[in-house]
């Protein structure tokens, strides 16, 4: 005697953590569905551990993408760290769980986090609904996440799931301008704990700051060196790399007088 699902729902301030798992579908093509089902079923039972601990649910499961959310009436700035938190634990968690499976096997975790408003409720129609969040934040966060494949990195955040708290070391790698969007947004990378931040990771994040204020100022030369010398740097920097192109194209072209520094992302 359960009442008729309807369409409704209400406003929400929701912190979305975006998850997708890189190469799953090459490696998903050479194995067994139902060695797969059970891996992804260990995977995932990875990821939801540290989400349930921090107060988040998972709102959506697409394939090897996950969409976490912390959701409220109100804004409640707990929900962005507590967020943050997650990714990092999830990364250390995966490390784990890569490690005790074959050593041939390891396939990379990207994630994203953004914050904002969005619709929660039911999404369908007849006898097919999914309990889910709707609205730019959600389309937003999705393409954080996929950023990550262009600047070779696996945790990225909205500069707006920062404000107010510096419990973690992140460097600001510029502002975007992503797919299908008309609005750009300050993206940071998301590193570690303040407080575990060993001294070559403060270093480099304070070289890449230096080439990503010279790359402001037009200081093209300037910036392709200090890229460079961080590209060939021990654990190379996927950053970097993605400036320095930028760099040279604008050393043969300069760019408009209107140029604001803002990156155009083109495709997903």
């Amino acid at each position: 005697d359960r009442e008729p699902i309807t369409a409704d729902g209400r406003m929400i301030y929701g912190t979305f953590l975006c998850t997708d798992l890189g190469k799953y579908t090459t490696y998903s093509e050479q194995t067994d569905p139902v060695n797969l089902h059970q891996l992804m079923h260990e995977y995932y039972e990875t990821l939801f551990q540290p989400l349930r601990q921090n107060g988040g649910f998972v709102s959506d499961i697409t394939g090897d993408c996950m969409m976490g959310l912390w959701a409220s009436t109100n804004r409640q700035p707990v929900h962005r760290l507590q967020a943050c938190e997650t990714a990092l634990q999830i990364d250390t968690a995966l490390q784990d769980f890569w490690n005790s499976k074959s050593r041939d096997l390891y396939l990379p975790t990207r994630m994203g986090i953004h914050y904002g408003p969005v619709h929660l409720g039911n999404v369908g129609a007849d006898q097919r609904y999914a309990y889910q969040a709707t609205g730019d934040t959600v389309n937003t966060v999705a393409r954080i996440e996929n950023l990550n494949k262009h600047l070779g990195t696996q945790i990225l955040v909205t500069a707006d799931v920062l404000v107010g708290f510096d419990h973690f070391l992140t460097r600001n790698l510029g502002t975007f301008l992503l797919s299908g969007k008309s609005k750009p947004v300050v993206v940071h990378e998301l590193l570690c704990s303040a407080k575990r931040a060993s001294t070559e990771q403060l270093d480099r994040c304070a070289r890449f700051a230096e080439g990503l204020d010279a790359y402001l100022s037009r200081a093209w030369d300037e910036a392709v060196r200090i890229f460079e010398a961080l590209a060939r740097s021990a654990h190379g920097d996927g950053p970097a790399q993605f400036y320095i192109p930028l760099c040279e194209q604008y050393l043969k072209a300069q760019p408009p007088e209107e140029w604001s520094g803002v990156v155009v992302v083109g495709k997903k």
